[in-house]
């Protein structure tokens, strides 16, 4: 007749769709003769009748020469409560005509889908850092939190990329996974080895991300900047000087356009500016010399010299030499070297300060007579002057100087006045004039000289006029 018993000693269904129809196969081995029976019981472990599950007992059957697999089932209820697996009793009672093989016994698993949460994986926080010194601080612990939940067992990559710092040279470390056990929700974490060097360098920056994960969610941040900081000093900024101690323009043709050239020496790191700025002297900006004032700037690394051009504005009046000065303001990324400060000449084209005079001579008739010629050499006006009753005719352009005549000898007691302007024709008497000497060789000592009316302490020039007697 045979022996009927279990297909299996443990089953397995759930309350997900598709897992809540569990089928019990039992066998009949070993022979078939006759008919034969077997009953079977359900009874709950720690699963509940009509709340995890429904069933009934019943028997089993096979007529005579029958040898195939006899099933029931057990529908699995479906619910909304977090519960670990569940399990179902089976056993066969006392079979008809047939012996009781085995299993005569078997459990029924039964999972259920309303796990609790499994959780985030997540960076502890957005940003990390770390330096070349001291030692505590070349080593990065990169921090990854499991949070809402730790049912079950989960896992997530992460990656390590390179930004400005360097994989190899300014830090170590590699891509590797962190996990969990099921209800593990401790912190986890992974190094990164700064590398220390002694080249200078502003902080660098690498970035670590978190991967797609397993049995567990993705949180918030899942990626992290990591920044380097270097414990090596800067390189020099350099300084930053006025290339000569002066510089020297003039109001003539050629000599207009002046160019004051800065430099950077010593150093170039980082970008750097200075602002200048043009003050007065005996010579006015905007009315001697057309300059503004600005900034010289360097990006960094850069010493290439850098340069202002100004302009000398001619005039026509007498002034000599004047000067302005440049000077640097307060300075970014760089230091003032010397000089900081530094004078601007101009030179004037408006007197050449030389007078020439020629054709002295004595009339037939015995008066005293002697004619003067006087130019200025860069501007080539001429000033005629006859000593006979001793006057001066200036040429046109004359109106901004002055002279005045000084004399010495016996011949020379006449009248001379203050500076007088050469505006038009000046006269002086000497007593000289108008004289017939008699043949006596007497004279008289005139010397002339010539200023600016807009700058009277200094003298431009000077002539000597020796006035003489012959007889005729």
């Amino acid at each position: 007749p045979g022996t009927v018993q279990f297909g299996a000693t443990s089953y397995s269904g759930g309350e997900a769709a598709g897992l809540r129809t569990i089928t019990i196969d039992v066998t009949r081995t070993g022979g078939s003769f006759g008919g034969a029976s077997v009953p079977y019981t359900i009874t709950g472990n720690n699963a509940t009748a009509g709340v995890d599950y429904t069933a009934s007992n019943g028997t089993l059957v096979w007529g005579d020469g029958d040898t195939g697999t006899k099933t029931f089932t057990i529908t699995v209820l479906d619910d909304a409560a977090v519960e670990s697996a569940e399990l179902i009793n089976l056993a066969l009672g006392q079979p008809v005509g047939a012996t009781l093989g085995s299993p005569n016994t078997a459990s029924v698993a039964i999972i259920s889908d309303d796990n609790p949460p499994a959780g985030t994986a997540q960076f502890a926080q957005s940003s990390y850092s770390g330096a070349e010194a001291p030692a505590a601080a070349q080593s990065i612990s990169i921090t990854v939190t499991r949070s809402g939940g730790s049912f079950g067992a989960a896992s997530v990559p992460y990656a390590i990329t390179a930004g400005s710092a360097t994989a190899g040279s300014d830090y170590s470390a590699s891509n590797g996974t962190l996990s969990w056990s099921d209800g593990d929700a401790a912190t986890k974490s992974f190094v990164i080895s700064v590398i220390n060097d002694s080249l200078y360098e502003s902080n660098e920056t690498l970035s670590v991300s978190l991967g797609t994960p397993s049995g567990v969610g993705l949180g918030s941040p899942t990626s992290a900047s990591v920044t380097i900081g270097s414990d090596d000093p800067p390189p020099p900024a350099g300084t930053v000087q006025f290339a000569a101690s002066s510089y020297t323009g003039g109001e003539a043709g050629g000599q207009r356009s002046i160019t004051i050239t800065v430099t950077r020496v010593n150093g170039s790191f980082g970008a750097a500016s200075v602002p200048y700025e043009f003050s007065p002297g005996t010579a006015t900006v905007g009315t001697d010399v057309s300059a503004a004032n600005g900034t010289f700037s360097w990006a960094d690394g850069d010493t290439s010299s850098r340069s202002v051009t100004v302009t000398v504005l001619d005039d026509v009046t007498v002034e000599g030499t004047e000067y302005f000065g440049i000077s640097f303001g307060i300075p970014s990324g760089v230091t003032v070297g010397s000089p900081s400060i530094i004078p601007v000449n101009i030179t004037d084209d408006d007197f050449g300060g030389q007078i020439t005079i020629s054709n002295l001579f004595i009339s037939g008739s015995g008066f005293l007579h002697a004619e003067a010629h006087y130019y200025l050499t860069s501007a080539g006006q001429i000033l005629t002057s006859d000593v006979g009753g001793f006057w001066l005719s200036p040429q046109v352009g004359m109106s901004n100087y002055e002279v005045y005549p000084t004399g010495g000898g016996s011949l020379c007691e006449g009248v001379f006045d203050t500076w007088q302007p050469l505006s038009s024709n000046r006269g002086w008497s000497t007593q000289a004039n108008n004289v017939d000497f008699g043949g006596d060789a007497q004279s008289c000592t005139v010397t002339i000289s010539i200023r600016a009316i807009a700058n009277p302490s200094v003298i431009l020039a000077t002539a000597t006029i020796d006035l003489y007697a012959d007889a005729h």
